[in-house]
């Protein structure tokens, strides 16, 4: 779906179903953004942004996350103060996610 929505705004995203695939496509390409969901099976967004931090993998230190989340117990300055750069809540609109 937000493959999608990019496509329709002329911009070009990749997409990922996990972690490991994430890093290796960082590995190959260096990335202006990231958006993730906050739930996910196998590894949370939370998770993943250690991840993300830990690694010495491509540019992956320092990409923005941006997070998306349905969850109505979380905060966006929480989510901030955690280290992510944005904080989508679902549903979004095209002109949020731009």
């Amino acid at each position: 779906m937000l493959k999608e929505m990019y496509s329709q705004e002329g911009i070009h995203c990749d997409t990922c179903t996990d972690a490991a695939a994430l890093m290796e496509m960082i590995r190959q390409k260096e990335y202006s953004l990231l958006l993730t969901d906050l739930n996910m099976p196998g590894i949370n967004g939370f998770e993943l942004l250690e991840l993300l931090r830990s690694s010495n993998v491509g540019n992956s230190p320092t990409i923005p996350v941006v997070v998306a989340t349905a969850s109505g117990s979380c905060n966006k300055g929480e989510l901030l103060a955690k280290g992510f750069a944005g904080c989508l809540f679902k549903p979004f609109s095209i002109s949020e996610l731009m």
